[in-house]
């Protein structure tokens, strides 16, 4: 879930809509619809933030989404890297920061300027 969320935020930083919403709704695919935990919750309230719909997002768009490939990369080396995630935490929203803070066990109250500093500094 965590990873194609995360793959979303860097695409919509990029201006690149259409990878974004493919990997927003794999995220979305991947929990249940009753999921009380609000990390589940995300990849729709940030297409709904945008605008977007993920119900529309083609099989084609999802398949290339999930080989996405950052290279010589990893996907943790990529969002364990503050000046790639930077534009994504400047996206999120106070409830969204408190969600990422809380797993990672960190730390949730502050202003949000507080919070992006705090999740900057834990991925080092």
């Amino acid at each position: 879930l965590l990873g194609h969320f995360y793959a979303g935020l860097y695409h919509d930083a990029l201006n690149d809509a259409e990878r974004a919403r493919a990997h927003l709704a794999l995220a979305a695919e991947r929990v249940a619809v009753d999921d009380q935990d609000f990390t589940a919750r995300l990849p729709r309230l940030h297409a709904s933030v945008r605008g977007w719909s993920l119900d529309d997002v083609s099989d084609e768009a999802k398949r290339a989404a999930a080989a996405f490939d950052l290279g010589s990369q990893g996907m943790e080396d990529i969002l364990d890297d503050p000046s790639v995630m930077k534009e994504g935490i400047d996206a999120m929203t106070v409830a969204m920061l408190k969600e990422a803070l809380k797993a990672r066990g960190l730390k949730r109250t502050g202003l949000k300027a507080d919070l992006k500093a705090r999740l900057l500094e834990d991925l080092g």
